[in-house]
């Protein structure tokens, strides 16, 4: 599973949409859906800002996720 497929799955768990997401994070919706998607690298603070805003940790969204 790519962190892009582990993003969406965790983000719909919450009942979240990928607009619901940009605002709880401070990051766009379009950079939700490109990191979503894989056509952006997702950096490690805004790794920080989606963990807390679907109030995971990163270690628990990094797992199962091929690096």
């Amino acid at each position: 599973m790519t962190l892009g497929e582990r993003l969406k799955n965790l983000r719909q768990e919450r009942g979240f949409s990928q607009m619901d997401l940009a605002l709880e994070s401070g990051l766009s919706q379009p950079t939700i859906c490109k990191y979503e998607n894989g056509g952006l690298h997702i950096t490690v603070d805004s790794l920080v800002k989606v963990c807390e805003a679907l109030d995971r940790n990163i270690l628990d969204v990094l797992k199962g996720v091929d690096l």
